[in-house]
């Protein structure tokens, strides 16, 4: 509590999408900080139609079990370890401050994104605001997709609808954006606000789907960087709007990846703070193209200390994704911050990074070994009181088990 302090924002890491300690304490922190802290609005790492569909959803009776899959991704939904935390948001949900739940980024994640073009269909048929020639368009392409299992080549023909609703999106959102006043009179300005960030989703879902179709073509460092991106800059945007305007008197959990909370950029060079380097070039959109940029760093930049970015380290064990067999972490190097936190003796501890960030001289601001992803465990040179607030280790890790 004292390390939070102020901040409205938690953004709470993890090493893998399949660790089964940091998955239980994090279930741990957001009943802390729900109960005790008052913040009141999860937001995973998943989409932002398929969670806010799901949030609605909680407070129904629908088999929580298939509420979860409703809007976050597997590893989550399905985890044992996890599960725990979409039961606690229902049991929430009659009392005074209920437990909200969002998502930030612009992938699809759960089976509500099955109907969120078709959602969109509707938004944009009452009123009408897209041709007869489009809504008889975007029908067809539906009557396709429910005949999926009879196609000759069912993978072939998925493709061939995703593609086409991918090109669509641009338009879809346009219209949607031309009639604002129309459609705020009809449904009031939130809902023309929230309905305009999902269409924006999926256009910008369609460009990193482009830039990685052209990456897995060339192969070319370059173009993994922009596909990834593309994606980190939309999610940063998404989640400071959530902050901002969904949710402004209302203080957020983030539920995701290291690689995405971190702070700062990789690539060119591995450095930790808000602050773009010298050597990083942007497109005309502010988008960087050369070096891997984060959501974190964007978030962190425009809300400072309001955002407390919370990394999840740890010094050896096993992962898994759901059902596959484990994954050995890569060992700890020798002087890296894994190995000076196991060096501690304790199974888990959490280490307040703020009071020595603006200390120059203090020797936890010099560079040094440490991972933020052991799914591509690559090394990063960091002074870590920039790259995070504060660190939860977990000595050794083991895999994350799947609900029956």
């Amino acid at each position: 509590m004292a390390a939070i302090g102020d901040s409205t924002m938690v953004l709470m890491g993890e090493l893998t999408h399949g660790d089964a300690e940091a998955f239980a304490l994090k279930v741990r922190l957001v009943k802390f900080l729900h109960q005790q802290m008052g913040f009141d609005v999860l937001v995973w790492e998943s989409g932002l139609f398929d969670c806010e569909e799901m949030n609605e959803a909680i407070a129904g009776d629908k088999p929580i079990a298939d509420v979860a899959r409703m809007g976050v991704f597997s590893h989550w939904s399905q985890g044992v370890e996890s599960f725990p935390v979409f039961e606690y948001a229902r049991s929430t949900q009659n009392t005074a401050r209920r437990l909200r739940m969002s998502g930030f980024d612009i992938q699809n994640s759960g089976t509500a994104g099955w109907s969120m073009y078709p959602t969109f269909a509707g938004w944009l048929s009452d009123p009408l605001v897209i041709t007869n020639e489009v809504k008889t368009y975007l029908e067809s392409l539906f009557a396709d997709a429910r005949k999926l299992s009879q196609a000759a080549d069912p993978q072939a023909e998925q493709r061939r609808i995703d593609l086409a609703l991918r090109t669509l999106a641009p338009s879809l959102a346009d219209a949607h954006r031309s009639h604002r006043d129309e459609i705020i009179a009809a449904f009031g300005e939130r809902e023309y606000v929230y309905r305009q960030r999902c269409l924006d989703n999926a256009v910008a879902f369609g460009e990193m789907m482009a830039a990685n179709e052209k990456y897995q073509q060339s192969q070319s460092g370059e173009d993994f960087r922009w596909a990834y991106n593309v994606r980190e800059a939309a999610n940063a945007e998404v989640l400071l709007w959530l902050a901002r305007e969904r949710y402004p008197d209302r203080k957020l959990i983030v539920w995701c990846h290291n690689a995405h909370l971190f702070v700062g950029v990789t690539g060119l060079v591995n450095i930790g703070g808000a602050d773009l380097p010298a050597n990083a070039q942007t497109d005309s959109r502010g988008r960087v193209l050369n070096v891997m940029d984060s959501t974190g760093r964007a978030v962190k930049q425009a809300l400072g200390d309001k955002a407390y970015v919370l990394g999840v380290m740890a010094h050896s064990g096993t992962w898994s994704w759901l059902g596959n067999p484990p994954i050995d972490y890569a060992a700890a190097e020798p002087g890296s911050m894994e190995e000076l936190l196991h060096a501690v003796g304790s199974p888990s501890l959490f280490l307040d990074l703020r009071p020595v960030r603006a200390d120059a001289s203090h020797w936890l601001n010099q560079p040094r070994p440490g991972r933020i992803n052991q799914q591509q465990p690559v090394s990063s040179q960091t002074a870590w009181p920039k790259a995070y607030d504060g660190v939860l280790f977990i000595d050794r890790m083991s895999p994350r088990h799947q609900r029956p």
